[in-house]
């Protein structure tokens, strides 16, 4: 039966005869309608899907066991515990998912068991992650008697966390402490989920780690559980030979920071390592006060790295609504490329004092200039103002559709149908609208022709 059939048997909900393909069809018949059953999920199938972990292809098998987790049958458990011992490494991979998915802790010692046996890491991974799914205190029991297992050490850290992380610390901070490389890697990414004071604490011991990497991840986790105690640590990590630990450090302490360590941020802005100064224009950005800001418009004028002027833009477009008019103030002095990174910056905070900018920018002869200024005008909200500027927004964003770098056609088609919503009931778009229509037919782009078919959907 070709494939299209099956498919026509699952939208209709024909049950009774996806049972019968799984019973007596051939092999692809038999995969594709487990998959059918599983993601109709009727548990009237469960019974035959339950013989089907018989069937003599792995392949079924597989399809099989997760149409049964897509049930979350614990009927299920038993049968998908015997397919722990299947000869075939993707039966015993999808029953060990499968098991966490159904969350039964009747689950919990075959997966030990699996991990004590098994030899396939990437199973391993999947009963250790299960384990954590279902947690309780069996299955981190059990998860702690492999914590020391190289190749699945991280899994079992992440999953005891899961479980119990007040728990776990004093195993994490033992493993700071005496374990090595890796093991220090995996416990400092499980600090990173916890959150807590305590674990705070031993990630600002871990920013003095021999391992760059560690120090690395540290500093950025101190800034994801937005740990205030953290801020003096981070302000002397600013120090480190790895400059990628000093640009995690920025931007822990952009999202940490507040007014009095502006000043020190500001030094690094006039590192040698472009990645440094974009990450503290960044940092600053985050920060957002009158003093950060200013600090930011200073540095502009005498950036001329285009990756950092195009971070200031963003770090810029990212601030409150109030300093607008501060930003605005500033084009004044500005000129080329400089004017167009604060011009798209308020076209991105929907400043329709800019538009004139950024239409005049929009056939710059630099496919990065143009695809930043479609951007901004995609910000544009067009029912904040008149019919002659909202068409001219529409022209160009039209006109970009033809554009020779991909990225700009993908940004002004998705702006273009957008912008035809916003005044749908005010400008005639007809021409605009079988234009998208006419480019879906003869785009050869997969990208652009995957966001015109989203973007199609999207007109009303």
């Amino acid at each position: 039966m070709p494939l299209k059939k099956i498919q026509e048997l699952k939208e209709a909900g024909d049950v009774d005869r996806l049972i019968e393909l799984l019973i007596a069809g051939d092999v692809k018949e038999r995969e594709e309608s487990a998959k059918a059953l599983g993601i109709l999920g009727d548990k009237y199938a469960l019974d035959t899907l339950i013989r089907a972990l018989d069937d003599e292809e792995d392949t079924v098998r597989s399809n099989v066991i997760l149409a049964i987790a897509h049930m979350d049958a614990e009927r299920g458990i038993e049968p998908l515990i015997e397919c722990l011992d299947d000869d075939s490494w993707v039966v015993r991979h999808d029953a060990a998912i499968a098991l966490g998915h159904i969350g039964n802790e009747e689950a919990v010692e075959a997966l030990g068991e699996l991990l004590d046996k098994e030899e396939e890491i990437e199973i391993r991974e999947k009963a250790a992650e299960s384990l954590g799914k279902i947690g309780g205190e069996k299955a981190f029991e059990v998860l702690l008697e492999h914590m020391d297992e190289f190749d699945i050490e991280e899994q079992v850290i992440y999953s005891l966390v899961k479980i119990d992380g007040d728990e776990i610390l004093p195993h994490l901070a033992k493993k700071m402490k005496e374990g090595e490389k890796p093991i220090r890697e995996a416990a400092v990414h499980g600090l990173a989920s916890l959150g807590s004071e305590d674990a705070g604490d031993l990630l600002i011991e871990a920013l003095k780690d021999d391992s760059w990497r560690i120090r690395e991840d540290a500093a950025k986790a101190l800034g994801q559980i937005s740990y205030k105690k953290a801020k003096s640590p981070l302000i002397e990590t600013l120090e480190d030979p790895k400059r990628f630990v000093v640009e995690s450090a920025l931007e822990s302490l952009g999202k940490i920071g507040s007014e009095e360590i502006v000043p020190v941020i500001k030094e690094k802005l006039d590192s040698e390592i472009p990645e440094i100064r974009s990450s503290a224009a960044e940092a600053l950005g985050d920060i957002s006060t009158e003093l950060s800001i200013e600090v930011l418009l200073e540095f502009l004028k005498k950036e001329e790295h285009p990756r950092v002027l195009w971070v200031i833009s963003d770090a810029l477009a990212d601030v409150p609504e109030e300093y607008m008019d501060t930003i605005y103030d500033s084009l004044d002095e500005s000129f080329g490329v400089k004017k167009i990174v604060l011009s798209v910056s308020l076209g991105k905070m929907n400043d329709t004092r800019v538009i004139p900018y950024l239409l005049e920018s929009v056939d710059d002869d630099r496919w990065k200039i143009r695809h930043k200024v479609v951007e901004a005008l995609r910000c544009i909200d067009l029912r904040d103002v008149g019919d002659k500027r909202a068409k001219s927004i529409i022209r160009k964003l039209r006109e970009s559709l033809y554009d020779n770098d991909k990225w700009v056609k993908v940004e002004a088609v998705k702006g273009l149908a957008e912008k035809i919503n916003e005044v749908e009931d005010r400008i005639n778009t007809d021409r605009e609208i079988n234009e998208l229509k006419e480019m879906a037919k003869s785009e050869g782009d997969e990208d652009v022709k995957e966001v015109l078919k989203v973007n199609l959907k999207k007109l009303k």
